[in-house]
């Protein structure tokens, strides 16, 4: 059998869910912070130029916008801090959590699975889409009985 195209699918966050649709009306985590960033805090270097070595900052918590001053690290954004090498992003282990803070997490890492609330793996499987936003096609393969049995989507 052959591949055929299904259609296409839009990215605009540079990443994609695979997951029984199902599922996210009883095991979809409501959104408890905004997805993106992971905390900073001050590295070695910024130790000597800041009073508060070791601190953290986090995004909402600290500072509204990763562009917006920091008045605590004299009027530089965070982009400016980490591009000065000043602050340095926390990685933070997935949570596998079913939300999109979830997907945020696991598309980043190695260890792209979602879990349903109790725990169980299965929930779904979150990816980078490998090349950011756009839009992709996606193929499908039939079976011998016109059943689908393999899926393709090409970044």
């Amino acid at each position: 059998m052959k591949w055929e195209k299904a259609g296409v699918v839009g990215v605009d966050s540079g990443q994609i869910v695979i997951c029984d649709p199902c599922y996210i009306d009883g095991q979809w985590a409501p959104k408890t912070e905004p997805p993106g960033h992971d905390p900073l805090h001050i590295t070695k270097k910024g130790r000597a130029r800041f009073p508060k070595a070791n601190a953290v900052y986090r995004y909402p918590k600290d500072f509204p916008n990763f562009a917006d001053p920091i008045p605590s690290l004299g009027g530089l954004s965070a982009n400016d801090a980490v591009g000065r090498h000043l602050l340095e992003q926390v990685p933070q282990e997935p949570s596998g959590e079913f939300s999109y803070r979830g997907c945020c997490m696991a598309s980043r890492s190695e260890k792209p699975q979602l879990y349903y609330r109790s725990g169980f793996s299965g929930a779904g499987v979150a990816l980078s889409s490998g090349y950011g936003d756009g839009t992709y096609p996606v193929y499908i393969k039939r079976n011998k009985t016109g059943r689908i049995k393999e899926v393709l989507i090409k970044f």
